[in-house]
């Protein structure tokens, strides 16, 4: 039997040194991780941009992605949502 989890967390750019306030602009990445890939999507809300992608299952594959995603999206704060099947 397959049970997936939900976890939410609150990633901040790590050079970053100031708290995110109301002001800043956030960008929504949801991940969906499981044996064969990893996908996800981040979207933009001040701006409308939505990001797609994949890469293998692995942390470092993961860190790529997002680490691109910090690159395209600079100056913005992370809200991630992710699912995990186990």
């Amino acid at each position: 039997m397959m049970s997936s989890a939900t976890c939410y967390a609150r990633v901040l750019k790590p050079q970053q040194p100031k708290e995110a306030s109301m002001k800043q602009s956030f960008i929504y990445v949801g991940l969906d991780v499981d044996d064969t890939q990893s996908h996800g999507s981040a979207f933009a809300k001040h701006t409308g941009v939505v990001v797609d992608f994949h890469c293998r299952p692995t942390l470092k594959g993961l860190l790529r992605q997002l680490e691109k995603l910090r690159q395209h999206f600079s100056g913005c704060a992370f809200m991630l949502n992710y699912r995990v099947k186990l």
